[in-house]
């Protein structure tokens, strides 16, 4: 994934293998090498596993702010998911909008609650602590009950399958899709998309529309979240988009940029080499 951020300065190239099998627990290996903007030399390798995470999540939180009604409280985040997106998605949403009290974690239909959810809620329950984390494998937990209540609901899976009923999301719930990649993959059906979204906000058109399932034969209205968004009116262009368009949920679909790995590897080498991080090493 070659890209090039005139903005920051940043020439970079990421790499990502993608488990063969879905017993793969690992995530997705990936490492960003940065170029030299003159030269075109390798100047840094990056782990970028963990910064796709962020990256991807920021995204997510930029379109969750523009979107999403400003002066309602939110109390209730339901996230499919257990792996580095969940958590990163889960933790940026939280410090952005602190009404949020109840997070409830789901394993896919397909699958089993895992160590995994376990370990994620330990690891975000001291950052929030006066969040209540919960998840499917509570006895008596009713999965439809939670989607049904949840102002935002946000889906990391890589799912073949919609996770829920397309009539399960009450009206004015705000929905993250994040985990297909694969024209074979989706999270939520089609048709949740062209009865109920209005029109469908995505990070890029041509990306979405080529790889995101959920988008495959999708002929409704799609807008790219960076053609409405401004630093003067942070977004409420797109905001007033979704309500004339007339639709009950607000919808966001990232595949995730080059460019976005692009400009925060940029960010964090820079960082680095300032702070005297990482290992130099000639070459």
């Amino acid at each position: 994934m070659p890209s090039r951020a005139s903005a920051v300065g940043g020439t970079a190239c990421k790499i990502v293998s993608v488990p063969r099998s879905s017993a793969d627990t690992d995530g997705l290996p990936a490492t960003t090498f940065v170029l030299d903007e003159q030269s075109g030399k390798v100047v840094g390798v990056v782990n970028a596993a963990e910064l796709t995470g962020v990256r991807t999540a920021a995204g997510s939180a930029v379109a969750s702010r523009m979107l999403l009604e400003k002066g309602e409280e939110r109390t209730k985040l339901v996230v499919f998911g257990a792996g580095v997106q969940a958590f990163w998605h889960t933790h940026l949403h939280l410090l952005l909008f602190p009404s949020l009290s109840t997070v409830s974690f789901l394993a896919r239909p397909s699958s089993s609650p895992s160590d995994r959810l376990l370990s994620l809620i330990a690891k975000l329950q001291p950052l929030h602590p006066n969040v209540t984390f919960e998840h499917s494998s509570r006895e008596g937990f009713d999965r439809g009950q939670a989607v049904h209540n949840a102002d935002i609901i946000i889906c990391c899976t890589p799912s073949q399958i919609p996770l829920f009923p397309p009539t399960q999301p009450r009206s004015g719930t705000h929905i993250v899709l994040i985990g297909s990649y694969k024209p074979f993959m989706l999270e939520v059906a089609p048709e949740m998309l062209s009865n109920r979204a209005g029109v469908v906000f995505v990070d890029g058109i041509e990306e979405t529309k080529a790889e995101a399932g959920e988008l495959q034969g999708y002929e409704g209205e799609v807008c790219e979240v960076g053609s409405v968004l401004g630093e003067e009116n942070e977004g409420e262009e797109g905001r007033a988009r979704w309500e004339k368009a007339g639709g009950e949920l607000t919808i966001f679909k990232s595949v995730g940029l080059a460019v976005q790995d692009v400009s925060i590897t940029r960010l964090v080498f820079d960082k680095a080499k300032e702070l005297g991080l990482g290992v130099e090493t000639e070459y």
